[in-house]
């Protein structure tokens, strides 16, 4: 899906449920002019909405290219898809997409089970079980500024605060 709203992979998920769903290509590409990489909306709006909606799982568009973005194929490929890191000869740059599926990458581990969870609009969140039987919480705060929230289990609970544009991941 190039284009749309996420919620449409819960359509195909439902008509086709004994289907696995992947979510491939994700490119972010961050705008040179900005101080600091907000991560929010890219959680949010990729990697949590296509989780939340069925999606196995969400694969970059290319983990590593040159500050060309190259190689591409001879036959096109994206002049303009920023990848997970740039390799300009010895040096390494860590891009948007590193962030982005670092979150996840490092407590979702392989063998880990999506779980029901709700959250606020202002607060998109997805659970895991993961290995071990610990959970992993990802909450993406999408709003410009601080958000404090509880995050509840099995009637215990702890508080939380998000900076504006802050991606927190909560593991016990």
């Amino acid at each position: 899906m190039y284009e749309g709203q996420i919620s449409a992979m819960s359509s195909v998920r439902d008509s086709y449920p004994d289907k696995n769903l992947n979510f491939t290509e994700y490119m972010a590409v961050e705008h040179s002019d900005k101080p600091t990489l907000l991560i929010a909306k890219h959680v949010s709006g990729t990697v949590i909405g296509a989780i939340r909606n069925g999606s196995r799982d969400v694969v970059l568009w290319n983990l590593a290219a040159d500050a060309k973005f190259e190689p591409r194929t001879n036959n096109g490929g994206c002049p303009v898809c920023q990848d997970a890191v740039t390799i300009d000869g010895n040096e390494v740059t860590r891009n948007l997409a590193y962030y982005t599926i670092a979150h996840f990458s490092k407590y979702v581990r392989p063998g880990s089970q999506h779980i029901d969870s709700s959250s606020p609009a202002a607060l998109p969140s997805v659970a895991f079980r993961a290995p071990k039987r610990k959970l992993v919480l990802v909450v993406a705060n999408t709003a410009s500024t601080p958000q404090t929230f509880n995050v509840a289990y099995h009637g215990k609970y702890f508080a939380a605060t998000l900076q504006g544009d802050a991606v927190g991941t909560f593991v016990w």
